[in-house]
């Protein structure tokens, strides 16, 4: 049962990266203003994705 576990939570953190950085080449090719903020500033992701 362990191993199933750490399947699953492998799984989710591999589609977890890959999500974001698709979400951070999208915010990039937005603007570049939007990628900086993505990056730097805290929530901003959260804007991008509700606005975008």
């Amino acid at each position: 049962m362990e191993i199933l576990s750490f399947i699953c939570i492998a799984i989710a953190v591999i589609i977890n990266l890959i999500y974001g950085i698709v979400l951070i080449i999208n915010a990039f090719q937005v603007s570049i203003l939007w990628g900086l903020g993505y990056l730097f500033v805290p929530f901003v992701s959260l804007v991008f994705i509700g606005v975008h």
